[in-house]
């Protein structure tokens, strides 16, 4: 197997003295591949919430909206008159460019979502300091130990 652009490159035999390629997504090799990305299939009139982004930022805050539509590979929610589609496996915009668009399954997702990126924001704050540590020994310890305990779940 060789490595090659986030992808690794296997060879397959399809005959006695051929050799077939085959490319697989570097999302599902050594075990990398994770569910956390894989969003359930939604439900038919089901409430969804969606945060405008990228150039629609500006125009509120969190919307509810209706799944109107479900097919194979992209499901449809209806916000007003306007219809947005989805993928259905991550629940990513389906567009060419950056999304105008974010979907979560309750706003209560969207508001853990931003929580654990302040705590991040603000431990990373902490811990950006240049030559001796303001914390002691024993402080730097538990946070070590917590990390740990962390990673082990």
């Amino acid at each position: 197997m060789r490595e090659g652009g986030g992808a690794i490159i296997s060879s397959l035999p399809v005959a006695e003295n051929q050799q077939r390629l085959t490319v697989e997504p570097a999302s599902q090799i050594n075990g990398m591949f994770s569910t956390a990305y894989m969003k359930r299939k939604p439900i038919l009139n089901e409430t969804l919430f969606l945060e405008r982004c990228g150039n629609r930022r500006d125009e509120g805050p969190l919307v509810p909206v209706t799944v109107s539509k479900v097919g194979r590979k992209y499901f449809t929610c209806k916000m007003g008159w306007r219809e947005i589609q989805f993928h259905l496996d991550s629940w990513r915009q389906v567009t060419e460019y950056s999304p105008d668009y974010l979907l979560y399954e309750s706003e209560q997702e969207y508001y853990d979502l931003r929580e654990k990126e302040r705590l991040a924001a603000l431990l990373r704050q902490e811990f950006n300091y240049y030559g001796q540590s303001p914390f002691s020994l024993e402080t730097l310890r538990q946070v070590k130990e917590i990390i740990d305990n962390a990673k082990a779940k």
